[in-house]
């Protein structure tokens, strides 16, 4: 089972629809295995909220890490990465500084995919490193969780709640290959969406409109540069190949729509 959140307008709105889905399925014990950085500082008031309903929350995050501090709202559980902390705040101030730098177009494109692809590199290391550390995993499946809280976006809780058997629950606060309006159906003109890295605004030329269909074009080699590896490590960790094929039947489902 699996409910898929997207962020909504207001935040009253999304804990409404994430307590919904919790009493739905009666969760007592929480899992959530977040995302590092601005994905997590959302999905944080939530576990907040679900901890005054009094479910309990269990966090599982990388020793080193820029926000997934420890709370009295919930119960860290960490592991180790194979780099420092030094390393960490190094790479993301460079993260940031190339986010704002000012590039023409189309270098600009390069420029964006070069520096994404920097932290999903780094949060691909954290899951490797998470799903090969027995330790956590024995504790995780001794804790018998009754739901998962996650963002898809990189897909390590979906393989953990795979091998956990429990249901899953998205926080998703979009993503560059537009997968947010392919899995929910919702209308997605090339002709007045920008696509990531573009931009533009809804107000395009008819140059511009040109190049973000080509942008667009490009989107599904984006998705297989971002989840291939996963397939590898989902295979190994799960001894099967069922949530690689799963993965890449959502792939292609996602793009054909």
């Amino acid at each position: 089972m699996t409910f898929l959140v997207l962020q909504p307008n207001s935040l009253a709105s999304c804990l409404l629809c994430l307590l919904t889905a919790f009493n739905l399925i009666e969760s007592e014990k929480l899992l959530v295995i977040p995302q590092d950085g601005s994905h997590w500082l959302s999905m944080r008031s939530v576990a907040e909220k679900l901890h005054e309903r009094r479910h309990e929350i269990v966090v599982v995050a990388p020793e080193t890490n820029l926000l997934l501090r420890e709370s009295e709202y919930y119960e860290r559980k960490t592991y180790p990465v194979p780099y420092s902390e030094e390393v960490l705040k190094k790479g993301f101030q460079k993260f940031s500084e190339n986010l704002f730098r000012k590039v023409p177009f189309p270098y600009s494109i390069l420029q964006e995919y070069r520096n994404n692809m920097y932290v999903i590199n780094l949060f691909f290391y954290n899951c490797d490193s998470l799903l090969k550390n027995r330790e956590v995993i024995r504790y995780l499946e001794q804790s018998h969780f009754d739901a998962l809280l996650t963002d898809p976006a990189l897909p390590c809780g979906v393989i953990l709640a795979e091998h956990l058997s429990i249901p899953s629950v998205y926080f998703f606060r979009g993503f560059p290959c537009s997968l947010e309006h392919a899995i929910c159906k919702s209308s997605n003109p090339v002709s007045y969406i920008p696509r990531c890295y573009t931009r533009y605004t809804d107000r395009m030329t008819f140059p511009q409109r040109v190049v973000n269909l080509l942008v667009n074009s490009l989107e599904t080699t984006l998705f297989k540069t971002l989840y291939t590896k996963y397939q590898d490590i989902a295979s190994e960790f799960l001894q099967r190949r069922s949530l690689a094929n799963t993965l890449q039947k959502q792939f292609h489902l996602a793009f054909a729509l």
